[in-house]
């Protein structure tokens, strides 16, 4: 085993509880090292999250930072967004809240990735999709890659100055690629869902007495198949 990524989401567990305690994780991660498995942080910057925190760790780059000094050497950050099948799914839809369109141009799938702020909250859109590329640029920046290069006797001390490099890059091309969409957020006048939309497009012929895979309303009205009698 080389490494595990953490699905931590958030330290403080205000969003969920995954039970990635602080005092567990600054015990864990070392022996990790001893044992040159990789400790790799997932994290969710969800609604009503700080940036950053002076006197806690609820701040999003407040954990970032938590996380590096504890021996995490890569770090994953995305935007808490509604996921079909989740039970938050259609309650977030009937908010009015989640992002449709920006202007003339709708929300695109790809958009649906975590990387993308879709829903309104207390915050400017534009701002938060800001944060969330700081986020990343507090983790991985010539600062921590300087860190990186010294001996601290880590037997994953290479492992991380790679990554470090790799993931300054990543921060650079992610900000390149998501400025588009940040432009949008800035100066489009944003639409919303007034309800959630259908799950699937796609006509499908249902089989008779066969178990639906998603609820009945969510797909298209078509004919059900009918096997011939023998």
């Amino acid at each position: 085993m080389s490494g595990i990524w953490f699905g931590i989401e958030d330290l403080t567990a205000t969003l969920i509880n995954k039970g990635q305690k602080p005092e567990v994780t600054l015990e864990l991660f070392p022996l990790m090292h001893q044992n040159k498995i990789a400790p790799n942080a997932m994290m969710m910057y969800h609604e009503g999250q700080p940036f950053s925190t002076p006197d806690s760790l609820y701040g999003i780059v407040n954990q970032v930072d938590f996380l590096r000094r504890a021996g995490a050497i890569s770090m994953q950050v995305t935007v808490h967004t509604p996921a079909p099948g989740t039970r938050e799914f259609e309650k977030t839809h009937h908010s009015g809240k989640v992002l449709q369109a920006l202007g003339t141009r709708p929300v695109a799938d790809a958009d649906r990735d975590g990387n993308h702020v879709l829903v309104a909250g207390a915050k400017p859109l534009w701002r938060r999709q800001l944060e969330l590329l700081g986020a990343y640029a507090a983790f991985y920046n010539p600062v921590n890659l300087f860190r990186a290069m010294g001996n601290d006797g880590s037997r994953l001390r290479k492992k991380r100055l790679h990554l470090q490099m790799l993931g300054i890059l990543g921060t650079l091309w992610t900000g390149w690629r998501i400025a588009p969409s940040l432009w949008r957020l800035l100066i489009r006048t944003p639409q919303f869902h007034e309800g959630p939309p259908p799950i699937s497009t796609i006509p499908v012929l249902q089989v008779a007495n066969a178990m639906p895979r998603v609820p009945a309303h969510a797909l298209p009205s078509l004919p059900e198949v009918h096997q011939p009698a023998a």
